[in-house]
């Protein structure tokens, strides 16, 4: 990277270019484009010296059977000596170790390992290598991960390990070979079987010791890193070696969907917050969707993996297989396309020439002009502290996103009636666009009044008891779950849609999760709309769908990375976020305020017939996490992540399947804020509206 360009968050970068020179006389240039290097380690024991010497293949297609290795590079200031044709060679202790544990005693063996085939410092041949990637791992014969070295927790988790994985395969597939499982493994998609015969898996009790010991497993650094997503997904056969114990990968995998989809909530709650089994499972899905740039969900997806350099985020998923969805049938049928590979997604080429601020920009206009969306707005998150000199309107790939997204607008809502973008101007950091204004925001507020009143009060987000009809509660549950569905216990992109194209149904299932929250509805109460747990004390902080004269509430720290949330108990007690110099603040949770009221009770009552508490806590599901509701000063209803704020505009785009929040600054330019649901508005109403001169079309400068 250019020196201008370097940030604190970069320094491992100068200490990476600073070691690789070190090493640079040992490379001679490729003589092709599919040029590799093998090393070819040189056999030893215990505390030998490590000693290997580079081979140059002319095509990567033509190597001897080879292994690739996939690590964590390790710490740049502990930078160790081996020797390279008897010279020396610099490399992180944590290569050293792995090269020690994976040498044979009594011959060689031929590996290729990015930091020492590739010649790190040659700008050219690392953006050359990274078009090579795919091909390298899908070569080789075996792919060894190397998590580092074993302590006291290893024999046991790799026990547990074991222990789930065999259950899971006799429960699925019936009692057969190791080899025959692994196969199937590899060849299916098996989250919807394991959720069904999950509850059957014969596991320790979540008090059991075991359990530590598989999340102190899951939390090795490997299962973070962004690249080997595609280094697993590459791979033909695939082996985790922690110290002198290796475990197939497909079992490793098969564990963390286990705990993630159907673990007892005991000891789900045990990973609550431990992020290798999610990443495990991320890096074991081939991804599916029903997007139009597949390729974003797959820079999203991997937002919660790391990389030294953040150009990485989108450098290592280039040649990431995607499976997309062609269309929706009557029942949401998925029917399935060719895996989107040989050619680098967007035509992107990776070169590290470019800042961090130029590929992340390059993704962003080839995927509004390649595919005529402003989809690639879906994935901004307003983190105006980090991002005040960013451009608003280009996702940060290298942060983790604010609150939970869902995955498919794109089929879900379409909010400009069709329309392509109209691009009227772009610059290195800002794009106008053309649009219609909504409205402004008048009202924020995370409670969610059911409340008598005037009806001509539109701006305080009330629904008023003289208009408690199916529509009006039917906007209600919209609103509060987006309007969206997964009739199946696991949310999968396959399974969401719109709730239903019937608004009553929406009322009944709204009603009848309020009355079964208010009891005798004679009191004033505030109802949870999703599950909080502390992540102090790993309990529940509120429980979606519990009743309580007061609203919800927990401590709250926005500037732990990530965000801490504590429970009263916890907070009273005097626990620390992350950091012990931050002070949590109070937060009130989304919730809906019932105010007892004879007409409300009687016409809930009414409206509750047939309806289902439990499928509209399934729609609720994750949709009010780091999320507020708004009211415009024109009467407009919706949501939107809580850095929303009085005074900015709700906006359609031509282009866009959502509305957008837009913050207008003091020299006439917007800041992008974030997408969000606006009842009413999500199926081109808005645009109908301009056409009929209610609202007005107009030009919109984003930086």
């Amino acid at each position: 990277m250019r020196p201008e360009d370097l940030t604190t968050r970069d320094v491992p970068l100068l200490r990476l270019t600073v070691a690789a020179k070190r090493n640079n006389h040992h490379y001679h240039p490729l003589s092709t484009s599919s040029s590799v290097r093998i090393a070819v380690l040189q056999p030893g024991r215990g505390d030998d010296p490590v000693a290997f010497s580079l081979e140059l293949v002319p095509d990567c297609r033509s190597a001897t059977a080879y292994n690739a290795l996939s690590y964590c590079w390790g710490f740049f200031t502990d930078m160790v000596e081996i020797q390279c044709n008897g010279r020396a060679f610099f490399v992180t202790r944590n290569l050293r170790r792995a090269l020690q544990q994976l040498r044979l005693p009594d011959q060689s063996r031929r590996l290729w390992v990015d930091a020492i085939c590739i010649n790190q410092s040659d700008v050219t041949e690392r953006s050359q290598g990274v078009s090579m990637m795919r091909q390298i791992y899908s070569g080789a014969q075996r792919v060894d991960v190397w998590l580092g070295p074993s302590d006291e927790r290893t024999a046991g988790a790799i026990s547990l390990l074991e222990t789930i994985a065999t259950n899971c395969c006799v429960s699925v597939y019936g009692a057969g070979e190791r080899s025959w499982w692994l196969r199937k493994l590899k060849q299916e998609d098996y989250p919807n079987r394991i959720l069904q015969n999950g509850s059957t898996v014969d596991v320790p009790d979540a008090s059991s010791e075991s359990w530590q010991s598989l999340k102190h497993y899951y939390a090795r650094h490997w299962f973070t890193r962004v690249w080997v997503i595609q280094e697993v997904q590459n791979g033909i056969d695939v082996r985790l070696q922690c110290g002198e114990h290796v475990i197939e990968w497909e079992f490793v995998a098969l564990a963390a969907v286990w705990i993630t989809y159907a673990s007892p909530c005991e000891i789900r709650r045990l990973f609550w917050k431990s992020e290798g089994p999610g990443t495990a499972q991320t890096m074991r899905d081939r991804l599916r969707t029903k997007r139009e740039v597949p390729f974003l969900l797959a820079l999203d997806q991997a937002r919660r993996f790391r990389s030294t350099d953040p150009r990485d985020k989108v450098f290592s998923l280039l040649q990431h297989p995607v499976t997309r969805v062609n269309k929706l049938s009557e029942h949401h049928a998925v029917n399935h396309a060719d895996f989107v590979e040989g050619s680098m997604h967007l035509d992107m080429v990776a070169d590290y020439n470019m800042t961090v601020a130029e590929v992340y920009r390059e993704v962003a206009i080839r995927s509004i002009q390649r595919y005529n969306t402003l989809e690639v707005f879906w994935y901004v998150d307003s983190v105006p502290a980090v991002c005040s000199r960013y451009p608003s309107w280009i996702p940060r790939w290298d942060l983790a996103p604010e609150g939970t997204r869902h995955d498919i607008p794109s089929i879900l809502y379409d909010a400009s009636a069709g329309k392509y973008p109209v691009l009227s101007s772009l610059s290195e950091k800002s794009i106008t666009l053309r649009g219609v204004q909504v409205g402004s925001i008048a009202t924020v507020q995370p409670i969610f009044p059911l409340v008598s009143g005037d009806p001509s009060d539109s701006h305080g987000l009330c629904i008023p008891s003289a208009r408690l009809d199916p529509d009006r509660l039917g906007s209600a549950c919209t609103i509060i779950t987006q309007d969206i569905w997964s009739p199946g216990g696991i949310r999968r992109i396959q399974d969401l849609r719109r709730a239903h194209p019937d608004h009553g149904n929406h009322f009944a299932d709204f009603a009848s999760f309020i009355l079964e929250a208010i009891g005798d509805g004679q009191q004033d109460m505030f109802i949870a709309l999703d599950t909080f747990y502390c992540d102090c004390c790993n309990g529940v902080i509120v429980p979606q769908g519990e009743s309580s004269l007061v609203a919800p509430q927990m401590y709250y720290c926005g500037a732990c990375l990530p965000a801490y949330a504590m429970c009263g108990s916890c907070f009273t007690a005097g626990k620390h976020s992350l950091r012990a110099a931050h002070t949590p603040r109070s937060k009130t949770l989304p919730a809906v305020h019932y105010i007892s009221n004879p007409t409300t009770l009687a016409q809930l009552r009414h409206a509750a017939t047939g309806g289902s508490t439990q499928d509209f806590g399934r729609r609720m599901i994750g949709t009010c996490y780091k999320r507020t509701f708004f009211a415009t000063a024109e009467g407009w209803i919706g949501s939107c992540l809580d850095t929303v704020l009085p005074g900015d505009v709700i906006v359609v785009l031509y282009g866009g399947k959502v509305p957008h929040v837009f913050r207008k600054q003091v020299c006439g330019s917007y800041r992008l804020v974030g997408c969000c649901y606006v009842d009413g508005a999500m199926d081109g109403e808005a645009v109908e509206m301009c056409e009929r001169g209610e609202l007005v079309e107009r030009e919109f400068r984003l930086r």
